[in-house]
């Protein structure tokens, strides 16, 4: 049976679904990862102060203002399974990048929606005028996200070696890039 799902740029009235969002992806990492990459108990209050800002603020701005934000969700079931975000720089001379962020619940990976939410954010970009590279940061230990950016076009342009350090693990973080100027 195919799964029906929407995807659509967030609005204002959809906060409280992205929250909700964003805290089963937090817990989604499990109790050992969540300790490493989410926020810790008492900044859990901070961060949904901070996603509020983003939804009331960053989303109204235009991609000529600093600190714009759009992000696309991936409805399923009448809630939020995912998404991907754009945002734009804090400083004049960076307005011509954005940097795109993607996240998907478990049981929705593997599904082809990363594909599907990363098109919508690449054609709003590939449109947007000003707006000539995109790029994304990744470990390198994600292989699947790694080649899905590469099939859409995303060259690595940088590497920070050594960035964290999981069970005594070194994982690099991996920087790459795409150029979505009109030619």
């Amino acid at each position: 049976m195919e799964m029906k799902y929407s995807i659509s740029l967030l609005r204002k009235d959809d906060s409280e679904y992205f929250l909700a969002h964003s805290r089963r992806l937090e817990s989604s990492n499990g109790p050992v990862l969540k300790d490493i990459f989410s926020p810790h108990e008492e900044y859990l209050d901070i961060f949904d102060e901070r996603l509020k800002d983003v939804i009331n603020n960053q989303l109204l701005k235009l991609i000529t203002e600093s600190k714009w934000k759009r992000i696309w969700c991936l409805w399923a079931n009448r809630q939020i399974v995912g998404h991907v975000d754009l945002y734009g720089g804090d400083i004049k001379p960076e307005m011509h990048r954005a940097t795109l962020g993607i996240g998907i619940e478990p049981e929705y990976q593997n599904k082809g929606f990363g594909r599907k939410l990363m098109d919508a954010a690449l054609e709003f970009a590939e449109i947007a005028d000003g707006l000539d590279i995109i790029e994304l940061n990744v470990f390198s230990h994600n292989h699947r996200a790694i080649r899905l950016y590469e099939r859409l076009g995303f060259e690595l342009c940088g590497k920070v070696a050594d960035r964290v350090r999981v069970f005594g693990y070194r994982i690099d973080d991996l920087t790459y890039q795409k150029s979505v100027r009109r030619k």
